[in-house]
């Protein structure tokens, strides 16, 4: 909510470093989803009530063509899940 892109950067390469870096260590049949639970866009630092972007990971997940991990990005795939609790069942292989 600070609205400092430097330090959004910064704060998404900690958790790629300390988390995803450990979960890939994990066995090939686990699925990993990583999503924030709201949008808080840096230029208006307040939430707002579009998808989130989210990166499904593991066996049986197909790609969707993206190939960053950002709002632009994730709009350009045209995936949308709604409702949102749907997104578990792309989780659990449904």
């Amino acid at each position: 909510h600070a609205g400092d892109a430097a330090l959004k950067a910064a704060s998404i390469a900690e958790i790629d470093h300390g988390i995803v870096a450990r979960l890939l260590e994990y066995p090939d049949d686990l699925r990993i989803l990583a999503m924030p639970d709201h949008p808080t866009p840096i230029a208006i630092k307040t939430h707002v009530g579009e998808p989130v972007p989210f990166v499904l990971w593991g066996p049986g997940v197909r790609s969707n063509g993206a190939e960053r991990y950002d709002e632009e990005s994730a709009r350009a795939t045209g995936l949308v899940v709604d409702p949102g609790s749907g997104v578990m069942d792309l989780l659990l292989g449904g």
